[in-house]
């Protein structure tokens, strides 16, 4: 879909949440569609069969989201959203993550190993 200028938007692309939360407590069939954004948000989930809000759209899903369209066209089925929101969202950010963890694991392997004698 494109707005008046000819930019693609996000507006009333049908999406299928297969998040943890929604296999939890579903709502409905779990498409939604894409809705306006507010703050920082880049769109609003809106349940399809009910207008239940589910969730927010995150700018990096929305990016996503927006290079499949412009690579493939507009969707015929629902895209399917797995994502939790608290996991890193771009390659690099996940690469900065895990470096993280793997020192955080570093650390504590050191603080559990027994002493060494100093060399004298």
């Amino acid at each position: 879909m494109n707005d008046l200028f000819g930019n693609p938007t996000l507006f009333g692309i049908r999406v299928k949440l297969d998040r943890l939360v929604d296999r939890e407590r579903p709502c409905c069939r779990n498409v939604c569609t894409i809705g306006v954004g507010r703050g920082p948000h880049a769109g609003e989930l809106v349940c399809a069969d009910c207008g239940q809000h589910r969730g927010w759209l995150s700018k990096s899903t929305a990016h996503w989201i927006e290079t499949v369209v412009a690579r493939f066209g507009a969707p015929t089925t629902p895209i399917v959203v797995r994502k939790e929101e608290k996991e890193p969202t771009t390659y690099y950010a996940h690469r900065v993550w895990e470096q993280r963890r793997e020192q955080i694991e570093a650390d504590d392997k050191a603080k559990e190993a027994p002493p060494t004698e100093p060399q004298t």
